[in-house]
């Protein structure tokens, strides 16, 4: 009963000398000590949602979108046109479906 004991104490004292006194085994044995995700790159989609109000007149954003050099892929347009109308942002749909 008593080597049980010990071999029990023995592993936990290691498991707290690697975990918890040292910073770099701890923090390599729990995970990143910094983000690694990269930024989520903009899309047109996600540039349109923050307009909002469906007075908001969408041509400039979309004009501005194909100035800086992005693409503009007509199955993205429809979807855009697809959760526009869905929201009952129907004068904005239009303006995405005439941009097409």
């Amino acid at each position: 009963m008593d080597s049980g004991l010990f071999s029990l104490a023995r592993g936990l004292r290691r498991v707290f000398q690697a975990r918890l006194w040292s910073p770099k085994a701890f923090l390599f044995r729990t995970g990143r000590p910094y983000c690694m995700k990269k930024a989520p790159r903009p899309t047109l989609q996600s540039m349109i949602w923050p307009l909002g109000h469906p007075s908001v007149s969408l041509a400039p954003e979309l004009d501005h979108w194909v100035e800086k050099g992005n693409r503009v892929r007509l199955v993205e347009l429809r979807n855009i046109i697809r959760a526009l109308r869905k929201r009952r942002r129907y004068k904005q749909a239009l303006e995405v479906h005439l941009f097409n």
